[in-house]
C-alpha cells in the first residue's frame, strides 16, 4: 500500500472538469471548443476520462509528459463513505500531486490530506467552500466557469517545490 495524497472535492464537481483542470495544471494547453448554441467548452488535448472496472469510479488519464517528465493517471471516486457525497482523488503523495491537490481545492473547494499514512491531516481541518458553483449549466454561470478553467494556468516549479516538505514521497516532482 502506497502513501497517498487524498483530495476531497465537493459533490457538485464534474469528473470532466476535474480532469481538464488537472491537465491544465500539469502543462496541457486548454482550447476553446465552440458549442452549437454559442459559447464554448474548455478542452485539454491529451486528457481522457475513462470508465473504471469499479462502477463507483472513473479513471483520469494525462497522456502527455507533465512537469516531472511522465504521464499520469488517477482514480476519481464518486462515492466516498462518511463525506456527505464528496468526490475523492488519491494520487501518490509527491510534490507535484500535492501541488495539484492544493490548486484543485483552491479552484473547486474541498480538502487535502497530503499524507494519508500519518496521524494528522495536513490540509484544512474542514472542507473549504467552493468559490462558485461547480456545476453550471446556463449562461452566464457556464461562461464564467469556462473562463476560470481557461485562466487556471500550469503549476510552476515554485508551486511544486513549495510542496516538497509536506509530500511524503520525495520524487522528482
Amino acid at each position: 500500500m502506497g502513501v497517498d495524497c487524498n483530495i476531497l472535492l465537493p459533490n457538485d464537481v464534474r469528473v470532466r472538469d476535474v480532469a481538464r483542470a488537472i491537465g491544465i495544471l500539469m502543462g496541457g494547453e486548454p482550447i476553446r471548443e465552440p458549442l452549437c448554441g454559442g459559447g464554448f467548452s474548455v478542452l485539454v488535448p491529451g486528457v481522457q476520462v475513462l470508465p473504471s472496472v469499479v462502477p463507483e469510479c472513473a479513471e483520469i488519464n494525462i497522456n502527455f509528459e507533465a512537469q516531472d517528465g511522465v504521464e499520469h493517471w488517477v482514480v476519481f471516486q464518486f462515492e466516498v463513505s462518511g463525506t456527505n457525497g464528496a468526490r475523492l482523488l488519491s494520487p501518490p503523495s509527491t510534490p507535484l500531486w500535492c501541488a495539484v491537490g492544493t490548486a484543485l481545492v483552491n479552484f473547486f473547494g474541498g480538502q487535502v490530506d497530503y499524507n494519508d499514512s500519518d496521524a494528522v491531516g495536513k490540509g484544512p481541518e474542514k472542507m473549504v467552500d467552493p468559490p462558485q458553483r461547480n456545476d453550471p449549466s446556463n449562461d452566464p454561470e457556464w461562461t464564467a466557469f469556462q473562463e476560470r478553467l481557461m485562466a487556471l494556468g500550469v503549476l510552476t516549479s515554485e508551486d511544486i517545490n513549495a510542496h516538497r516538505k509536506i509530500a511524503a514521497l520525495k520524487g522528482p516532482a
